[in-house]
This record gives structure tokens, C-alpha cells and sequence, in this order.
């Protein structure tokens, strides 16, 4: 399978490209080998040529180029790009492809793809790891030599011109491995598809990354990357929503899960800054991870449905069982053996799994002729226990009715309503002040990236060349221009400063922090409201709990009656 990868340098020693594809190589650190005399070793095996330049000055030539056109100065700028097309060891094992053929097709790629640069084509059969895979490296100077004729893939009128630099774009990048691969389909050599992304994406400076750490901690050597896909896998397996992702990771892992924009970045323990998903590869993103997500949540539920159909064939069963062999308990004279059973049955009875359906988080417990009656036996112990934590429940529910005034249905009723009314509006106050932080949150985003970058645009107005202008600032306009049509939509709302006071002190932070401050009170402000929410929600479940055990005081439901109110809960 032949795959494409691309390097970029800002190192002004170009006789450092050519050492490196015609000497022996450290590949842990990246230098030369020296014999004993300390002379370099050349390579055993390769072919290297040029174009538009000789192989023996092609640092001097191109520091000559640099300085005619002034381009290539600083410091941040990128001097040169390496390109290296890497073929299956298959190819070179069928007999399919030679180092000489290799060398051609490398040739013919960089005449046909990067015209009119000075570059140098070195084809090696040393692949890593001792695997001898043959590949073509392609190492040009980024600034351009002479003109060429303009062709179909170059997106920029001055990419056919000398004194310019090579443009690289992920479109660009993509009709670069199209050719690659309709390259090896005319040779018939092994091929993949380059332009779907890697499911595990690993890059050259990770990979190099993870050699050295073998080299000096072992074979047991990870990387921070390998660490958080591993963390990220394990978390994904368990989790049904995003919130249980998140959960799972800064529990597990203590890793920072984070939405921007609606894209997934992590961020590891004591690090700022966020790893993107993406730059994980495929399985990582956020497309990924919520499809994984849902499956995980109807796997959940199928397998739940599954266990309540079991319990539903259990008590159908146990409730045949029951009407057929029922005895009893004032017929029956406890002896010793019984005794024992008892023992045995309270045992079984702490093992006893209850459907999901009687689970509630209260204090006051239900009466649980239902929940007993769904896995059921006819042994006399089981029977006696069920009354006797019937009487405690049914005396805790009147004790907590006599201590809150509550003497009647209709009271019980009434203050059951009441405690609804309060928690619907516990809740919409909490919904409000969420929905208000939010708002305060979008809008502190889009003043601030309008304020940001409100220069780059007033030198845009400005501009001669504007179009040349917006291409290389297109990310600020585009970021401001957004900022702008929402200072617009808001304006008659009066959730932003007015165009006026921002146009009058631009730049200035009292706008952001008046926000900010704003945000910080509604929060606060926040913290009562959320405990008022949580005091009600537990309110309505003690007194759910209570009319539930009152109705199973004042009138005793047949066992069908039973049966068919479990399976309606259940269902």
C-alpha cells in the first residue's frame, strides 16, 4: 500500500536534506553517523536526482533564490517541504517495483505536481524496522524558481509564479494522494484509500515520539496520545450520553472532556492545553463517539427488556404455583425444620433483585405487597416476613402523616399537589436562570471575537489588494464578519453595547468584564434556586411514596390486580 506523508521545515541549512538522503542516519536523534575517524558513512543502496538545480549545490542555490526574491528570512518561515512516497513491501517482493522504477515515478511526480520548484529525488530500499519497503523522498525549496504554465489544481493565480511559495491546502493535499493512487493503479502495485481518514491517526513527530521513549524506558514506553485513546476507548465502552463519557474520564483518569463548537477536545492531567479528537483519528471525533453512544444506550435497553421479560415468566410462574399449592399460614404449626427453613428463606430473601420499576431514592420506604408479590414462593417464613415489613412500613407512614398534619385523603391529596405546583416551578426558575447564563455566555464569545479582531478588518477596508488581503486574513474577517451580523440581531434587545460605544473605545475590556460580572451574579443567584429544586424534588417522592402505601392500606388488590399493575409500571 503506497501512502504519502508531508514534512515541512524551517531550517535554513538546506545541505542538512541532502546529507540526510545520501549518509546513515540516527533516526532516534536525527544525526549523521561518524566512523571512527569521524567521516560520514554514506548509504548502501540509493538513487538521487534533481530538478532545476544540481544535487551537489542545492544549499547554495537555494539561499541564492531566498536572497534574490527576499523571501525565506525570518526565523517562522517554512524554507522547505519533504514529501515521502512510501511503497507496500510487497511490490518490491513480487517482483512489481524496482528502486529504478521507484525513482521514476518519484521524478515524474514532483515534475507533474510541484513544477518550476528546486528539488531533489532520493529513492532508499531501507525501510523502518527492517522492513524494506522501498521509498522516494522529495525535498524542494518552498520558493518557487521559475514560471510554469498555470495547471487545474494550483487555487491561486500566483502558484505558476517564480518568487512565490508552495501553497499547500487540505484540497490540494487531497488531489496529491488522488494522484498518488491513480499512479499505482496504472503500475498495478498494492494501494489503500488515501483519502479516508485514518481511524487511529499517528504522526511523524508522535512516532519518533514513542521510538525514543522505547529506546530509553522500554518496550512499556507510551505516549501521552497512546494514554488518552486508551482512557477515551475504555470510557466510550461504558457510556450511553455525553455526560457519562465525562464522567468516566475525569473519574478514571482525571482528562478534561470538552465541546467547543460542538467538536470533541480532551485535555490531559495538569496540561491547558486540548487535544482534539480528531488529531486522534477517527474513532475519537465526535461523529464517532455519538453513534457509539446510541448503540450503547439500545443495547442497554434491549438487554434491560430481556431481564423484565424473565421477571415477568418468573411471576407468572411463581403466581401458578402459588394459586395451586397456597397453605395457609394459620393452618400451619411451626416446628423445628421450619425453623431452619426460615433461616434458609431470609437468606434467599437479601439475595431478592426487585424489578427497576419499585427503585426510588426516599427514606420512607413503599409497602411492598407488590414488589414481594412479583418473585413470590409459598413457604411459610417468606409470607410472615412480607406482613411484618408491611406493619413497620404502614406505621412509618402514619407516624410521618401525624407529624405533618395530615388527617385525611383529601389533605394527602391536597399537600401532594402542592408539592407538584412547587417543584414545576423549582424547575422552571432553574430552567430560566440556565437558559439566561447561556445567553450571557454567547454573548460574552461574540463581543470579545468582535473586539479581537476588529483591527484586522479595519486594515481590510484599507487594503489595496483586498482580495489578496481577505484570502490571507480570511479566518479574522470571517470570525468578525459572524460577530457582527449577532451585535446586529441583538441590538433592539439590549443584551449587547450598542456599535457606537464599541466603535468609539474598541479593543477596551470593561464591555467584557460588565458581562462577565453580570454572568457571575446570575450564578450565585443560581445556587438557591438549585437547591429550592432539589428540596422539592425530594419532597414529591416522600409524598408519592405515602399515597402509594396509603392506597395499599385502605383497600388490599386482588393478585391479578397485582400482576397487572406490575406490568403496567414495567412497561
Amino acid at each position: 500500500m503506497a501512502i504519502l506523508k508531508h514534512l515541512s521545515s524551517k531550517s535554513a541549512n538546506y545541505g542538512r536534506a541532502v546529507e540526510y538522503l545520501m549518509y546513515e542516519q540516527d533516526r532516534l536523534t536525527n544525526r549523521s553517523i561518524e566512523d571512527e575517524n569521524g567521516r560520514l558513512i554514506m548509504r548502501e543502496n540509493f538513487i538521487i536526482d534533481s530538478l532545476n538545480c544540481n544535487v551537489s549545490t542545492f544549499d547554495a542555490e537555494c539561499r541564492m533564490l531566498n536572497n534574490r526574491y527576499h523571501k525565506n528570512q525570518k526565523y517562522g518561515d517554512i524554507k522547505s517541504h519533504h514529501y515521502i512516497i512510501s511503497f507496500d513491501p510487497k511490490d518490491a517482493i513480487e517482483g512489481k517495483l524496482t528502486m529504478k522504477d521507484a525513482q521514476q515515478i518519484g521524478m515524474e511526480y514532483a515534475e507533474r505536481n510541484f513544477p518550476g520548484h528546486q528539488a531533489i529525488v532520493c529513492t532508499h530500499d531501507d525501510g523502518e524496522h527492517g522492513s524494506g519497503n522501498i521509498h522516494v523522498h522529495i525535498i524542494f525549496n518552498s520558493l518557487r524558481k521559475r514560471d510554469v504554465k498555470r495547471r487545474y489544481f494550483m487555487e491561486r493565480k500566483i502558484d505558476c509564479r517564480a518568487g512565490y511559495k508552495h501553497h499547500l491546502t487540505d484540497k490540494y493535499l487531497e488531489y496529491l494522494k488522488i494522484d498518488l493512487m491513480d499512479v499505482c493503479k496504472r503500475k498495478k502495485l498494492h494501494q489503500v484509500d488515501l483519502k479516508k481518514p485514518a481511524k487511529k491517526r499517528v504522526t511523524e513527530k508522535e512516532y519518533w515520539a514513542k521510538e525514543r521513549g522505547k529506546e530509553a524506558k522500554g518496550e512499556s514506553f507510551r505516549t501521552n496520545k497512546d494514554i488518552l485513546r486508551s482512557a477515551i476507548e475504555y470510557a466510550f465502552a461504558k457510556s450511553r450520553s455525553e455526560k457519562e463519557f465525562a464522567h468516566i474520564l475525569k473519574s478514571k483518569y482525571n482528562i478534561t472532556f470538552k465541546i467547543s463548537r460542538g467538536r470533541y477536545s480532551y485535555i490531559l492531567p495538569n496540561y491547558k492545553k486540548a487535544i482534539r479528537g480528531r488529531a486522534l483519528g477517527t474513532d475519537y471525533t465526535e461523529d464517532f463517539l455519538r453513534v457509539r453512544f446510541k448503540e450503547n444506550a439500545r443495547n442497554k435497553n434491549r438487554t434491560r427488556a430481556n431481564a423484565d421479560n424473565r421477571v415477568n415468566k418468573t411471576f407468572r410462574n411463581n403466581t401458578n404455583e402459588a394459586t395451586k399449592n397456597r397453605v395457609p399460614i394459620e393452618h400451619s404449626t411451626p416446628d423445628r425444620k421450619t425453623s431452619n427453613l426460615e433461616k434458609l428463606d431470609s437468606v434467599r430473601r437479601r439475595n431478592i433483585k426487585y424489578p427497576p420499576a419499585f427503585t426510588m431514592d426516599t427514606r420512607l420506604p413503599f409497602v411492598r405487597d407488590l414488589q414481594i408479590s412479583a418473585i413470590t414462593t409459598t413457604n411459610r417464613a417468606i409470607d410472615r416476613g412480607i406482613k411484618i415489613n408491611n406493619l413497620k412500613d404502614m406505621a412509618d407512614t402514619i407516624i410521618y402523616m401525624e407529624e405533618h398534619g395530615i388527617s385525611s385523603r383529601e389533605a394527602l391529596d391536597n399537600a401532594y399537589q402542592n408539592t407538584r405546583d412547587k417543584l414545576y416551578n423549582a424547575r422552571s426558575a432553574l430552567k430560566n436562570s440556565e437558559n439566561s447564563i447561556d445567553a450571557l455566555n454567547e454573548q460574552i464569545h461574540y463581543t470579545g471575537q468582535y473586539l479581537v479582531n476588529k483591527d484586522v478588518y479595519n486594515a481590510y477596508l484599507k487594503a489595496r489588494n483586498k482580495d489578496r488581503f481577505r484570502f490571507e486574513h480570511r479566518t479574522e474577517i470571517v470570525l468578525y464578519e459572524a460577530a457582527q451580523r449577532y451585535i446586529k440581531e441583538h441590538i433592539e434587545e439590549g443584551t449587547l453595547p450598542s456599535r457606537a460605544y464599541i466603535k468609539v473605545a474598541p479593543g477596551k475590556t470593561p464591555t467584557l468584564n460588565t458581562l462577565k460580572s453580570t454572568r457571575d451574579k446570575l450564578i450565585k443567584k443560581q445556587q438557591p434556586i438549585r437547591a429550592r429544586y432539589k428540596s422539592a424534588k425530594n419532597e414529591e417522592k416522600r409524598l408519592y411514596t405515602i399515597k402509594r402505601n396509603v392506597d395499599n392500606m385502605l383497600q388490599e388488590p386482588s393478585l391479578e390486580h397485582q400482576r397487572k399493575r406490575i406490568l403496567d409500571i414495567e412497561r
